[in-house]
């Protein structure tokens, strides 16, 4: 078959002196949706996403409170295994173990006062919580080694 060359004028002559002059958008970088490359203004910032209430609360912590966080929860965690794995009817380990748990509700207690979280009943009723098991863990820790060592 042969190729039927079909020619199409405009009667427009605005269009055809456009198509004579070519694309005026051809290699023009910054005309381009989504490129980078914007020679007339300045380079653009970074994208930052913002930061949720507990990266804050993280970020707002001093440096000594995230090393006692994580040496506390060491502490914790090795107690606990200890206790359960290796010591298993040991009263010495238990009251040890209750007296980390009271130290660790304290230590978490102060924390978060220390990041100035947020007040409202459910917080308040957590803080209450927390202070409320750790001195409870404690006195039961300090009185049962105090009982074991002075017997």
């Amino acid at each position: 078959m042969a190729k039927q060359n079909n020619t199409y004028s405009s009667p427009d002559p605005n269009e055809a002196r456009r198509k004579a002059i070519g694309n005026p958008n051809k290699n023009k970088h910054h005309k381009k949706n989504g490129s980078n490359y914007h020679p007339d203004r300045p380079a653009a910032q970074p994208i930052t996403s913002p930061r949720t209430p507990q990266q804050q609360a993280w970020a707002n912590l001093p440096s000594w409170a995230k090393v006692l966080f994580f040496v506390m929860l060491f502490v914790l965690i090795l107690v606990l295994i200890l206790r359960v794995a290796v010591f298993p009817e040991s009263l010495l380990m238990s009251h040890i173990a209750s007296l980390a748990l009271g130290l660790a509700c304290v230590g978490l207690f102060f924390m978060r006062r220390q990041t100035g979280s947020k007040s409202g009943t459910p917080a308040n009723i957590f803080n209450l919580v927390l202070i409320g098991m750790g001195l409870l863990y404690l006195y039961l820790g300090a009185a049962g080694l105090y009982t074991l060592l002075t017997a």
